[in-house]
Formats: C-alpha cells, structure tokens, sequence
C-alpha cells in the first residue's frame, strides 16, 4: 500500500473508559478531527474537504475570526471536551453570524443585535444561550487583543436573564447591519455610526428593531 503524505495532519491519543487507547487525526493542529480510519478513502476524502474549507475562509466577516481562534494555540490548548462543546457553538454562532462584517462591529446597534440572538436561543434554553454567548465573546476577545479588531461588542455581557421584556421576538435575521454608504468590509471597525431605525426595522423586522433602538437611551 502506497504511503500517502497529509500536510499538517495532528494527532491524538485518548484513553477510553475501558483502559484502551485510541488515536484521533486532526486536519491541522487545531482542526477539525478526520473521519474514517487511517488512509482509507473516507480519510483522505475528509482531509481534502477541511483543507479546501480552510484555503476558501473568507476575508473581513465573522467567520474568519472563528476559524482563525480555531487555528490558535489557545484553541488547542482546550480540554478535548471543551474544545468539543466550543466547536458546536462555534457552528452555531457561523450559521447566524458568519457573513457579519467586521466593519460593523464597531457600530452602536451591533450589540443590541447580538443580545437579540443570545435572548432569542434563550427561549430554549438560558444555559445555551449563555455558553454560546461566552463562546462568541471569548472568541472576539482573542481577536481584539491580537489586533484583529478593534471592537468587542460582547464585552462584559453578563447573563441572559429570561425575564419578561427582555426576549425579542419575530425569526432573527441574518444579514449583517447596514454599514452605510460607501463602506466596505474592508473599512476599520468602529468607524460607522449608530444604525437608523429604517435599517434596523428592514433587517430585524419591528418589535426587535423596537427593543434594539430602545436600548440606546437606557
């Protein structure tokens, strides 16, 4: 059988509640775990479809930063279960919030956006909503001090507390905020201003652009 070389390719060794060892591979250090077993075509198959995803990673949204914290020491350094959970919040928070423009995150009505998601993931479940926001702050964290942005609109968030009032309701949008005229994903963050009502009320629709415009006078 022909040896097969995979750049980057990590692996691990796991002790089973049984007192067996297994060996997991990573695309990368970091990356996500690899399907299949070793060589067989699920594995190499698996392997090229997290390099491509990874050379594809988009510039200037959220989701570079996401992959980019995945890819870091502090990611790897996680605890196997925590790495776990942090990856299915990661998921999570792509889904929404993948093609938020970093640009936007210095805008005043970013952080009334994502309070918004987090009150609305907390219809199910407060937990969730709380460790999905703690996964999206800490990620924005290590970019800001990295330099990667200037602003962290997550920042001391506390907890979701449930309370009437204070859930947003209607589905939650995806798009981004308006940046404004003649902005770009390109433009530093933190150099738009407040998003308008007309804005908020055609990407959030009007009982959470309400609650969200509200928001700034307290």
């Amino acid at each position: 059988m022909a040896r097969i070389r995979l750049k980057g390719l990590n692996s691990r060794r796991k002790a089973l509640a049984d007192g067996s060892l297994v060996t997991y591979y990573y695309a990368w250090k970091g990356g996500p775990r690899l399907a299949g077993e070793l060589g067989s075509p699920e594995f190499i198959a698996s392997y090229h479809e997290a390099v491509t995803a990874k050379k594809a990673a988009p510039i200037g949204v959220l989701l570079s930063l996401m992959q980019a914290y995945q890819g870091s020491a502090e990611f790897a350094g996680l605890r196997d279960r925590t790495r776990l959970d942090y990856v299915k919040q990661i998921k999570l928070i792509e889904g929404q919030f993948g093609d938020f423009p970093l640009a936007a995150l210095g805008s005043r009505g970013t952080r009334a956006v994502f309070l918004a998601w987090r009150d609305e993931l907390a219809l199910k479940s407060r937990r969730q909503a709380d460790y999905a926001w703690t996964v999206l702050a800490r990620v924005l964290s290590w970019s800001k001090h990295r330099g990667l942005i200037s602003d962290n609109p997550c920042e001391r968030g506390g907890r979701s507390t449930g309370a009437a009032g204070t859930i947003m309701s209607g589905p939650l949008k995806t798009k981004p905020p308006s940046m404004g005229r003649g902005a770009s994903a390109s433009t530093p963050a933190g150099a738009h201003g407040p998003l308008d009502r007309p804005a908020m009320v055609a990407l959030f629709g009007s009982n959470r652009a309400r609650q969200a415009l509200a928001s700034r006078s307290q």
